[in-house]
């Protein structure tokens, strides 16, 4: 796969495979897949922190599939040890269930690794509410792609992005 050569993680330290096989998330599901998702508008909100490396990370999220299946919202993730931000314009979302992919083009980014103009993307889990729920969980983000590499991801993959659980935070995904 094309994007395979082109996906750098935050901070450009590992390539981040982008491997058919490999789960969504540690229950192992598969990964949504376009052609399973329905009619009508769908959404995945959130923010949180969470932990990547042992660095912590802040990532706040608003994405909506109008029923005309355009899709507009934005994300911001920080990262706090090297005082970075990245700010994305949406513009896929993928929801099956409680599962969402969320990817769009660059906008701002002070890491000197992520390039403004370029694709990202991400996913995120929203396994409840209350004192039983599991934490819900948010992948690392994929910088630094191209246009097909993004529409790769919102159809089809990749599936192997490493998943965090959110801590002081809440995901809401809507289908």
């Amino acid at each position: 796969m094309r994007s395979v050569h082109q996906l750098v993680t935050l901070l450009a330290l590992a390539a981040v495979p982008a491997c058919a096989d490999g789960p969504l998330a540690a229950d192992g599901a598969p990964p949504p897949r376009l052609d399973a998702v329905g009619g009508g508008p769908t959404s995945a909100t959130g923010s949180g922190h969470y932990f990547s490396g042992g660095e912590i990370r802040t990532l706040a999220f608003s994405a909506v599939r109008h029923d005309d299946g355009t899709v507009s919202g934005e994300y911001q993730l920080n990262v706090h040890a090297l005082d970075a931000v990245i700010h994305v314009r949406v513009e896929c979302l993928l929801v099956v269930g409680n599962r969402a992919r969320l990817g769009g083009t660059v906008v701002r980014s002070t890491a000197p690794a992520v390039r403004e103009g370029l694709k990202s993307y991400f996913w995120v889990v929203d396994n409840g509410e209350g004192a039983d729920a599991l934490p819900d969980i948010v992948s690392t983000a994929g910088f630094n792609e191209d246009q097909e590499g993004l529409d790769e991801f919102c159809h089809d993959g990749p599936t192997i992005l490493p998943p965090h659980n959110v801590i002081h935070g809440n995901v809401q995904v809507r289908e």
